[in-house]
């Protein structure tokens, strides 16, 4: 029987190659002033002892369960594990770099008891272990997006524009009632990419659900310089194909559960923007002729397509016009 005033909460925690940081993870998971949790720890198969230092803590405490991939599946497929292995009412994700603070869960579920709500949005916080000026500079900039509040207690079509602009993508710091996830059938896309939570965050809101906020400090995100978006030394994107390809699984998630068709064309509205808005920085930073330029243009503009005549201007000057359609 579930209990009203304090229900379980499924904390799923991806594991692959974090042996610096896991033990801090879980230490501030233990702590938790709200002790009605279960920690699901997803063993993505890394190389390292991350998985030794889990094992070590599981024994000390029962609420740890670990659940086992027989290959490397991705942080995606992890949190999908969590999901369907959750015992919980209410489902929390939480990267093994990052940890919480101590009240982090308990103001999470008083809000989501107090106004019924699908999704509580926690305060969450960006640090970094590294003191370069560039990483600073960053840590800043992602402080400054994480706590967007100026958006409506619910989502409908008329206000999935203003979710999507002002609401982080990031799947963790968020706490999700399980039945809302479960009966909209939502998970996150099954392939071994990054930005799998893009596509995750517009399925969500496409389902409408209700928000509440909190404001307590909670979530501890960790920036690393080894995980920074960045173009290799070919200059490939990698990271917006992913995000390419996240948006194009959600927009297929529409299509399925047929999805009012105003929210497929405000997700691509929202996104190709996105898209031309990193266009017109690498044409700004590395030139019309580069070969990031090229390669970014005929890998991604071109397949991402989206119907109707696309005009890019600066300052009121066109450098830019296509006619150019999304996939199917």
């Amino acid at each position: 029987m579930i209990d009203c005033l304090f229900p379980v909460v499924t904390i799923i925690i991806p594991i692959f190659n974090v042996e610096k940081y896991v033990v801090q993870c879980i230490q501030s998971v233990i702590a938790q002033s709200y002790e009605n949790i279960e920690i699901l720890c997803i063993d993505d198969q890394g190389t390292d002892r991350s998985m030794d230092e889990v094992s070590s803590l599981a024994l000390l405490d029962k609420r740890i369960r670990v659940l086992k991939h027989v290959t490397n599946l991705g942080l995606g497929s992890a949190r999908n594990t969590g999901i369907r292995e959750a015992r919980g009412e209410f489902i929390y994700f939480l990267d093994a770099d990052d940890w919480l603070k101590p009240k982090a869960i308990e103001s999470l579920v008083a809000k989501a008891v107090s106004e019924a709500a699908d999704i509580v949005i926690g305060a969450s916080s960006a640090f970094s272990d590294n003191d370069v000026t560039t990483i600073k500079k960053k840590t800043k900039s992602i402080n400054k997006w994480l706590n967007i509040r100026e958006v409506p207690d619910s989502v409908s079509i008329v206000s999935f524009y203003e979710a999507l602009e002002k609401i982080p993508c990031v799947a963790w710091g968020k706490l999700y009632k399980y039945e809302f996830l479960r009966k909209n059938k939502l998970e996150f896309i099954d392939k071994n990419i990054c930005h799998e939570d893009d596509g995750f965050h517009v399925k969500c809101m496409s389902c409408e659900p209700k928000i509440a906020y909190s404001t307590e400090d909670g979530y501890q995100y960790r920036i690393r310089s080894s995980s920074l978006m960045k173009f290799d030394s070919g200059g490939r994107p990698d990271s917006e194909m992913h995000k390419k390809i996240s948006i194009e699984d959600a927009l297929d998630y529409l299509k399925k559960t047929q999805k009012d068709v105003s929210f497929t064309k405000i997700t691509k509205d929202f996104y190709w923007k996105c898209f031309a808005f990193k266009w017109c920085f690498i044409t700004f930073y590395w030139g019309r002729d580069s070969k990031v330029l090229k390669f970014w243009r005929i890998s991604l503009i071109k397949q991402v397509r989206r119907d109707g005549e696309i005009k890019i201007q600066i300052l009121g000057v066109p450098i830019w016009k296509r006619k150019i359609s999304w996939s199917e």
